[in-house]
């Protein structure tokens, strides 16, 4: 049987010696009258290939010892097959021979069929594919974190404007408490004015009667001096004038009951703006906090809908990426049997079957088994 020399991509050339000898083993030049020729058989084709072959007798000037150069560019050459080189009808020492000199192929072993090939092209592709998304993905998650910062530094402003609100709360409540001191004050005072406006008024009505006692004794002495009428006239003047600074004293006590009513007023109004800013700060602090929380599980979420989704059939990315990582760097197991497997990567020993491979006498795969599930 001729030596397997090798299987070939359809772009190479083929350089290989052979030999010539007599009956006793020494070496021989074929006869130059019949040197027969080098001929190549594709598969069980009987016809003969003889393009793209040179042939070199007694190479470097060596009795015996030949070179044959095959050139595999041609179109007679095909891939997914094997050859075979012969020499056919040369004279050795008196005797013709037929002898087969050596066999090669042409893309037709694993793992360089072009099936296989093909199958590792498009998983280079996806798995670039993959990279530009994770690439994406990173911008995204890299957005999204930059808009996160904003959002915290926004809240951290906001927490410290509250602060200052509250700051300015309690000075608005001390300067409250200091109004209704003041306030106390001042319904103390305008206690004590109107309890002497009650004294004023019984004042009054005892003059009153004193005048009308005095008037009826008027009438009985009509016979007093003129002095003493002069005397009752200006008694009666200085009453009025009691009389018009009382009612003077009343009209200021009701202004000032008026303004105390309004300042109690707006202290109320203040009191109620300041429970409803307490109110929407403490919501707002709870906005932020759910904001912040949701903003943390965003990563994760992503991950893993990017993960979960399916690429091919039922197959996702994550399984995607063990099975190729596994047919890239995991251990195999079978080769040169009809059934191939790849183990996952990362392990010493040969681990979990990621890919069983069902192959032909040719190295096509006729089934394929496929798990991606977690080790």
């Amino acid at each position: 049987m001729p030596e397997y020399i090798g299987n070939f991509t359809s772009v190479s050339t083929i350089t290989w010696p052979w030999d010539s000898i007599d009956s006793s083993g020494g070496s021989l030049t074929p006869s130059t009258v019949t040197p027969g020729t080098i001929q190549i058989f594709k598969d069980n084709n009987t016809v003969a290939i003889t393009s793209g072959i040179t042939d070199s007798r007694a190479f470097g000037a060596i009795v015996g010892y030949h070179m044959v150069t095959v050139n595999l560019s041609g179109a007679t050459y095909s891939t997914n097959s094997d050859y075979h080189a012969m020499l056919l009808g040369s004279s050795i020492a008196g005797q013709v021979v037929n002898a087969a000199l050596f066999g090669f192929s042409i893309k037709n072993r694993f793992p360089n069929n072009t099936a296989v090939e093909a199958d590792l092209s498009s998983i280079l592709n996806e798995t670039s594919a993959l990279i530009q998304d994770s690439t994406l993905i990173k911008v995204s998650l890299s957005s999204i974190l930059g808009e996160t910062t904003i959002l915290i530094a926004d809240t951290s402003a906001l927490k410290a404007d509250s602060t200052a609100i509250k700051v300015a709360l309690t000075n608005l409540a001390a300067d409250t408490t200091v109004m209704k001191v003041s306030l106390s004050s001042i319904l103390n005072e305008t206690t004590v004015i109107l309890a002497d406006t009650s004294a004023l008024k019984l004042d009054s009505t005892a003059i009153k009667s004193v005048l009308t006692s005095l008037s009826s004794r008027i009438e009985e002495l009509q016979a007093d001096t003129t002095s003493l009428k002069v005397s009752m006239s200006s008694a009666l003047n200085q009453s009025s004038a009691l009389i018009d600074d009382s009612t003077v004293i009343k009209a200021q006590l009701t202004s000032i009951s008026t303004g105390v009513t309004r300042i109690l007023e707006d202290t109320t109004i203040l009191k109620v703006d300041s429970t409803l800013m307490k109110v929407s700060l403490s919501s707002l602090l709870n906005e932020s906090t759910a904001i912040i929380t949701a903003i943390s599980g965003i990563p994760a979420t992503v991950l893993g809908v990017v993960n979960s989704q399916a690429i091919d059939s039922t197959i996702t990315r994550l399984e995607a990426e063990r099975i190729i990582l596994s047919g890239m760097a995991g251990q195999t197991s079978g080769a040169g049997t009809s059934a191939v497997k790849f183990h996952a990567a990362g392990t010493s020993a040969p681990a979990k079957v990621r890919i069983t491979a069902d192959l032909s006498t040719l190295g096509e795969r006729t089934g394929i088994v496929l798990d991606g599930s977690p080790t």
